[in-house]
C-alpha cells in the first residue's frame, strides 16, 4: 500500500514513519527530503547542518571545509 500523505508522522517513499532517517528533514508538508550535501543532518531546511560529512566542521548551522580566524577546531 502506498501512502500520499500521513496522518501522523512523514512521508518516505511513499510510506509513513515516525521521523525523518538520518540525512533526512521534514518539510513542511511532513515529507521527508535529503539534506544537502555536506550537511550529514540538517533541521528544517535542506541547508541548515547540524552534522557535516568527513571533511567539513560545522560553524553557525552551516559546514566549512575550514575554521574562521579566531577560531579552532574542537577535538
Amino acid at each position: 500500500m502506498e501512502c500520499s500523505s500521513c496522518i501522523s508522522g512523514t512521508l518516505i517513499n511513499n510510506s509513513c514513519i515516525s521521523t525523518c532517517p538520518s540525512g533526512y528533514y521534514s518539510d513542511t508538508n511532513n515529507v521527508c527530503q535529503l539534506c544537502d550535501i555536506p550537511c550529514k543532518e540538517c533541521l528544517n531546511l535542506p541547508t541548515t547542518c547540524k552534522l557535516c560529512v568527513n571533511g567539513y566542521y560545522l560553524f553557525n548551522n552551516t559546514c566549512i571545509t575550514a575554521c574562521p580566524v579566531e577560531y579552532f577546531q574542537e577535538i
